[in-house]
């Protein structure tokens, strides 16, 4: 499903759930706004594996660009708020 698919299913989901009136009503919908949660979770991690290393270069896993301090007694830069 394309994401915008996938967002519009998770809102329409949680508008049937607020809007359900008897708790069966809720026990249907619920189950299918647990699956579009999960689903749509699943995309975005996706898409957070291909971009990731584009933004921290090809070797993210050293942490050097992310601030992670080195095992063999690098120190951790500041983090500024």
């Amino acid at each position: 499903m394309p994401p915008s698919s996938l967002e519009e299913r998770v809102r329409e989901l949680c508008a049937q759930a607020v809007a359900a009136k008897t708790e069966a009503e809720l026990r249907v919908v619920l189950p299918q706004l647990q699956v579009a949660i999960h689903d749509h979770i699943r995309y975005l991690r996706a898409i957070a594996v291909e971009a990731i290393p584009q933004a921290f270069g090809s070797d993210s896993r050293s942490g050097s660009r992310l601030g992670v301090s080195d095992p063999a007694g690098g120190s951790r830069p500041e983090v500024r708020k």
